[in-house]
């Protein structure tokens, strides 16, 4: 596992010297001192989380007057200009404040690019009406770890053009965090902001890696998991004599870590609760108090066992059932990136393709309609899926958020009804993506869509929604899925296990063209490396989401290929030599499906693109907007 070098000396302070392990142990007492988190940045260990349940308009200034100078906000949250007239109405200092955002991976990991991270960095700044922020963070992993380096580049950039004191990540586990921290990365992560709560509520091994890495773990979410009626609870409290409240926050202390915590959404209660929330310095929980709140861990959790490989067993064009009456096709064209449906979705249909994939966040839905009208083809014969951006319904999970989205994305395809939508990536918390899923249930029964599922959930994501009080269970998760080792295995397992249709993209991305033994492969088999790749997808139980390339030239020729891969099957050696491979750092597409003068050609007018996009940023010449898939909305 790739490993982080050592952090700046003192970058953790006297934190560094209190780490508790997840799998038990107590720490020294905690000062209300501020945490150094990079050289020079001093963080507070309570900041006021702003999301969900938590109102800016109602909870901030009772924060700032009782002391509070944290505050986390997010692009997702759509409650920053409330902070900013909140804090203009306050005048306060803004040197006094430490201030957290984070940019959406939705919007970051599909254009990982320094200029579009730029771009979204000095949207929140320009919303929250600052010329700095304290701590910018990637809100969620990006599907792969090539993406997640790219935006990083981005985020140290921003440190060094001093739009950020410092960078960190949110709801990264283990592994994500050593695919970035591995990488060719200048500055680590100061913060690794993740759900945290009394008992065993967090993930032990991205919490104990945090801190033998020196980055700085935050919980969110430890009221909602938080115990009050518990008895065990409320006699700690009253020795203490504090709140139960009060004891769960001691408890995130004691282990390490810092706060993110609301004030609710009541004026009646909201300075009480800061009150409360700031107040957690003057007592000390005892060992035995934090053995009783977190029994240390005898064993690691489980997960569910990886499937093996299914046998060479022909797998067949017949459509894949991923809902009662509702049949899915095993190979459907992508049209994300550099997949352009003005150049391939004629000649997918042309062609036999019948499964088009496309998304909100993809702004060319418009473009698929005029292609199908065009075409002439009947709905009826069709699958379309789509895909709501998270950035734009977990900060308003409500119903009427939702299904207007859903709306959106009817209209602009010039269609009645959906076969099937994705929340595009997991929302902040479990809860929250039970309220989202909720809404998506009502657009079944309203027949706005036919099936739901999910992309980019992750084993514990997958749980937390699965164990959530819905009625409908997802019908598929999209997620990264190149030939080689499984990015996300338990996720994978547990979609195999609980009937869940595990469909890949990027496949082709992900594809090794080069590797002498897949060139092998193919020619025994009379097809393509790329063929080989799409095969070995859907021998592992999968269904494919594949583009056709921007080049009129190549789309008949790529769609043709993707979809004749049902007339030869890998071999038992075949396919566990590919499960060997290690998955790709940095996706790559097929050398045969890139005409290498466009390739320089597209090089030159994005490097062009985006040095025009910095030169603005570092002239700070004219007045920067938002990104441009919000102006939209």
């Amino acid at each position: 596992t790739p490993q982080l070098s050592s952090c700046a000396p003192g970058m953790l302070g006297v934190v560094g010297a209190l780490v508790a392990s997840a799998t038990g142990g107590n720490v020294l007492p905690v000062t209300k001192d501020p945490v150094e988190i990079a050289p020079g940045v001093f963080m507070p260990r309570v900041n006021l989380g702003t999301c969900c349940g938590s109102s800016p308009k109602v909870g901030l200034a009772p924060w700032l007057s009782v002391g509070g100078t944290g505050i986390d906000t997010a692009m997702d949250y759509n409650d920053q200009r409330d902070i900013a007239a909140v804090l203009a109405a306050t005048k306060v200092n803004r040197s006094t404040l430490f201030i957290t955002t984070k940019i959406p991976p939705t919007d970051a990991c599909s254009n990982a690019s320094v200029a579009n991270v730029l771009r979204l960095i000095q949207y929140d700044l320009t919303q929250l009406n600052m010329s700095y922020v304290d701590l910018v963070l990637l809100h969620a992993p990006c599907p792969d770890n090539a993406s997640a380096i790219a935006v990083w580049h981005g985020m140290e950039l921003a440190v060094k053009m001093n739009l950020t004191r410092s960078i960190g990540v949110s709801n990264f586990n283990a592994s994500n965090l050593a695919g970035l921290v591995g990488g060719n990365i200048s500055i680590p992560p100061s913060v690794n902001q993740c759900y945290m709560a009394p008992g065993q509520q967090y993930d032990a091994t991205a919490f104990d890696y945090s801190h033998q890495k020196g980055i700085l773990y935050q919980s969110f979410g430890t009221m909602k998991g938080c115990p009050f009626t518990n008895p065990n609870f409320i006699k700690i409290a009253g020795t203490h004599n504090v709140t139960v409240a009060q004891v769960c926050m001691r408890w995130v202390l004691q282990k390490g870590a810092i706060l993110a915590v609301g004030t609710g959404s009541s004026n009646a209660t909201a300075k009480a609760y800061a009150k409360e929330d700031l107040d957690v310095f003057g007592f000390n929980l005892t060992e035995a108090e934090m053995n009783v709140i977190s029994p240390p861990l005898t064993s690691a959790p489980t997960q569910p066992t990886l499937p093996p490989t299914p046998p060479p067993t022909p797998v067949t064009p017949i459509p894949v059932e991923i809902a009662p009456g509702v049949y899915m096709p095993r190979v459907n064209l992508g049209t994300c990136c550099d997949s352009d449906p003005k150049v391939g979705v004629a000649p997918w249909l042309s062609a036999g393709g019948v499964g088009i994939d496309t998304a909100w966040g993809y702004n060319d839905q418009t473009d698929i309609a005029a292609a199908l009208a065009q075409a002439k083809a009947n709905r009826t014969n069709l699958f379309i899926t789509t895909k709501i951006p998270p950035s734009r319904v977990c900060g308003d999970p409500s119903v009427a958020n939702v299904l207007d989205y859903i709306n959106q994305d009817l209209s602009q395809l010039g269609m009645e009804y959906l076969d099937l939508v994705l929340l595009h990536a997991p929302c902040n918390d479990d809860a929250t993506n039970v309220a989202v899923w909720k809404a998506m249930e009502i657009a079944v029964k309203k027949n706005l869509t036919r099936s739901i599922g999910v992309s980019n959930f992750e084993y514990m994501q997958l749980v937390g929604l699965m164990t959530g009080n819905i009625s409908i269970p997802p019908s598929v998760n999209q997620c990264y899925m190149p030939p080689g080792e499984l990015v996300d295995p338990a996720g994978y397992a547990y979609c195999v296990e609980k009937g869940i249709v595990y469909e890949s993209y990027d496949a082709i991305k992900g594809c090794q063209f080069s590797d002498p033994h897949m060139q092998q492969i193919a020619a025994l088999n009379n097809v393509t490396v790329a063929q080989v790749c799409l095969r070995w997808v859907l021998q592992r139980g999968a269904i494919l989401a594949v583009g056709t390339g921007s080049s009129p030239s190549d789309a008949t020729t790529y769609a043709k290929e993707n979809l004749d891969v049902f007339g030869f099957s890998l071999s038992p050696a075949n396919m566990s030599y590919i499960n060997s491979l290690p998955t790709p750092k940095h996706p790559q597409p097929s050398p045969s499906k890139s005409n290498s003068l466009n390739g320089v050609l597209a090089g030159i007018l994005f490097a062009l693109a985006a040095a025009v996009v910095l030169l603005l940023v570092f002239c700070k010449c004219g007045k920067r907007g938002p990104p441009s898939m919000y102006t939209a909305v």
